[in-house]
């Protein structure tokens, strides 16, 4: 009256597909990688850390996203990639229509990281959660700064798009 040897376990085996802390998949509160994403034994790489945190943004787990960019934050701030991982702290909640707490994620980008490949699609970005927030003359701001600062960039291609069609009087779709 033993186990069935040929039934397959209750849950997935740890390091498993699927399994939590398994290669590919994000576990809730960091911790040691499993398999090949960092050093094991010495904690996530920067590298291994942003990877997992962009990973979640591209499945579109805003909170582990969010977490994850959060933490990568707080251990590598002064990292290349620092400015991005604030930067899609902002995404991540902008997709979620967390949009006041995308504002102020943008405004990280802007003030903490002035040079900084991101602070244009901040500004942009922040534009657009200004006017989903109903703050229309903020959104027209963000927009204009975009288009004054970073005249050759794609944000202020866009955001002359969406100046025009503010100064239209359409909302955005």
């Amino acid at each position: 009256p033993g186990a069935d040897p040929n039934a397959p376990p209750p849950a997935a085996a740890p390091g498993a597909p699927g399994a939590p802390g398994a290669p590919g998949t994000s576990p809730a509160m960091p911790g040691p990688p499993a398999g090949p994403t960092g050093p094991v034994g010495v904690g996530m790489s920067p590298q291994g850390l942003y990877d997992t945190a962009w990973a979640d943004y591209t499945a579109g787990q805003w909170e582990l996203c969010i977490s994850g960019f959060e933490t990568y934050l707080r251990q590598y701030s002064r990292t290349d990639l620092a400015d991005e991982a604030q930067f899609y702290i902002g995404e991540c909640n902008y997709a979620d229509g967390k949009n006041q707490e995308a504002v102020q994620a943008y405004n990280q980008v802007i003030s903490n990281y002035p040079r900084g490949q991101s602070v244009a699609p901040a500004y942009y970005k922040r534009g657009l959660a200004f006017e989903r927030l109903g703050q229309v003359d903020r959104a027209r701001e963000s927009f204009e700064t975009v288009i004054k600062s970073f005249a050759d960039s794609d944000a202020a291609r866009l955001a002359k798009q969406n100046l025009d069609r503010l100064n239209r009087g359409k909302p955005q779709i």
